[in-house]
């Protein structure tokens, strides 16, 4: 019966070094499943991330502990990839978010505008950060701030109202942008008050205010987004046509080109 019993315990103390043997060697392979998901994920094209974030090996709070800290450290493009994990989590702190928005580097600022338009979980808080980072005196984190507002559908067309209104001062009236037709010979003066920037004190111009040719031009990418009707897209364009710097010019031309005949209807 002795002998029987020393039996019994060893095969149990057999059995418990099995299972903790197998249990370290499964978390060793969690973690470098962990690990490796973490380079492919840095090096990943943007479009690729919502794929690897419904992959993601481990839960969000150990993606945001261990993204956190190298959030400053990360050099671009990983910082946006960084920024686009750390968006989609909810348990990143909006204080946390706050505090980097007027971060000393742009850099940083930017990641910060690009993580708020990852997610709308807490809408109007979001949107509070990103109509500061309008007023950002770097103007690529306030192009990144527009491309973020999209995302926010009727209440972020709302903060980009008054960069509309600012498109519109001094500029061509409806009248005059719908009368010039470039096969008119006689929509002769319409065509020359939308294309001299003199004549105009408007937004596409570069006159005060001016936000910047990358607002200008992350504004004409937006219209899609936010304005259905093709019609005042194409009065948004042709205002663009004016504008000071060629990139601006050269897109509101593409994007007249995609839309056709609907553009002077």
């Amino acid at each position: 019966m002795e002998k029987r019993s020393v039996v019994w315990t060893r095969l149990w103390i057999l059995l418990v070094f099995v299972l903790l043997a197998g249990g370290l060697g499964y978390q060793q392979l969690l973690q470098r499943r962990w690990e490796g998901w973490q380079r492919r994920v840095l090096q990943a094209p943007l479009s690729k991330l919502p794929a690897m974030w419904a992959a993601l090996p481990v839960s969000e709070k150990v993606l945001v502990d261990t993204m956190l800290p190298r959030f400053l450290r990360a050099k671009q493009p990983a910082r946006l990839r960084i920024a686009w994990l750390l968006g989609k989590s909810r348990h990143v702190e909006l204080s946390w978010l706050k505090a980097y928005l007027h971060h000393k580097e742009w850099k940083v600022r930017e990641g910060i505008v690009f993580a708020l338009g990852r997610s709308a979980s807490r809408r109007q808080a979001e949107l509070a950060l990103l109509d500061e980072a309008l007023k950002d005196k770097k103007a690529f984190v306030r192009f990144r701030a527009v491309h973020a507002l999209k995302r926010f559908g009727d209440e972020g067309r709302r903060f980009l109202d008054t960069l509309f209104a600012e498109l519109q001062e001094g500029a061509p009236t409806e009248a005059d942008l719908h009368s010039h037709n470039p096969n008119d010979p006689n929509s002769h003066s319409a065509h020359e008050h939308i294309h001299n920037p003199r004549k105009q004190k408007g937004f596409f111009c570069g006159k005060p205010p001016d936000p910047g040719w990358e607002v200008r031009y992350a504004i004409l990418q937006i219209l899609p987004h936010i304005e259905p009707n093709l019609k005042q897209q194409a009065t948004w364009y042709r205002l663009a046509l004016s504008d000071k710097d060629e990139r601006v010019r050269h897109w509101s031309r593409e994007a007249l080109a995609r839309l056709g005949s609907s553009a002077y209807e």
